[in-house]
């Protein structure tokens, strides 16, 4: 199968690109996506890792869009981006992320955590060229400066939780991400959709409303659906002619354990590979 879902350290991965690359090759996986937050900066090394081992290579990236109070993403796929115009359409979302990491961190400090550092969120990722997607390091900072579980840290930065900020004026609608995309030559996919309707949103309402703004695809395969959402999915995507896509979302090992155990074995095969694959070389 190939794996359409990536995570390296150029957003919120673990992983420098060479070392996730050779990581899903040692799993069998035919093909990938290297899918990191808001920008496309590994995509030169992980084409030319994947050339290296024979694996098909697709662009990828993942955009934070913000719907009915929730923040979700699209992912993009192409075999090559109009990178330029999709680093401008997502200007503001880079200075908005930051933004949004340093707003958490205060609120963290503010809730009794005073020893939280916005200095050191940066230095984690310091190998960036622009930190962007720092809310898991805000947690990862729980985790280790105060001995939280990795649930309990989650819980205070995401929606509801003491630290957690929503998305602002900055954030893309679903609609503008599609666009941007479209823009760039690329798919779009509403990723884990499934995890709308955990947060409480209207999961089918947000698939409508994006597949009438031009939406390509649906992440059916995903580590958090169960059988029971992966076969409400498909008939999503096939009442709105979608097409079906799916991985890992894999950020390196022990970071997500559900992500860890299916790993190498998660993406799109068959039928549904064939028809991502033909889409993609049409455009």
């Amino acid at each position: 199968m190939i794996d359409l879902h990536l995570h390296s350290a150029y957003s919120d991965g673990d992983l420098p690109v060479a070392a996730l690359i050779e990581a899903v090759a040692a799993r069998g996986v035919r093909g990938v996506s290297l899918t990191d937050h808001n920008g496309v900066w590994g995509s030169a090394e992980a084409r030319e890792a994947c050339a290296v081992r024979g694996l098909t290579f697709i662009e990828g990236i993942e955009i934070s869009a913000a719907f009915a109070g929730l923040d979700i993403h699209i992912l993009g796929y192409r075999r090559t981006f109009d990178a330029v115009r999709l680093h401008k359409a997502l200007a503001a979302t880079r200075v908005g992320y930051e933004a949004r990491a340093r707003e958490m961190i205060a609120r963290g400090q503010a809730a009794g955590f005073p020893r939280l550092s916005f200095a050191d969120v940066q230095q984690r990722r310091s190998g960036q060229h622009e930190p962007l997607y720092l809310s898991y390091d805000v947690a990862r900072e729980l985790v280790d400066k105060y001995g939280l579980r990795a649930a309990e840290a989650r819980k205070l930065t995401t929606t509801g939780g003491a630290c957690h900020v929503p998305y602002g004026d900055w954030a893309l609608t679903p609609a503008q991400a599609v666009a941007a995309l479209h823009e760039a030559g690329a798919l779009a996919s509403l990723a884990h959709p499934g995890l709308i309707a955990v947060d409480g949103g209207d999961m089918e309402g947000a698939i409508r409303e994006m597949a009438a703004a031009g939406l390509d695809g649906l992440e059916v395969y995903h580590p958090y659906h169960d059988e029971a959402m992966i076969a409400r999915l498909r008939q999503l995507a096939e009442h709105d002619d979608l097409l079906v896509t799916g991985g890992s979302d894999w950020h390196g090992p022990g970071r997500y354990p559900v992500s860890d155990r299916v790993f190498g074995r998660i993406g799109i095969s068959g039928d549904d590979e064939e028809k991502f694959l033909t889409a993609i070389a049409a455009l």
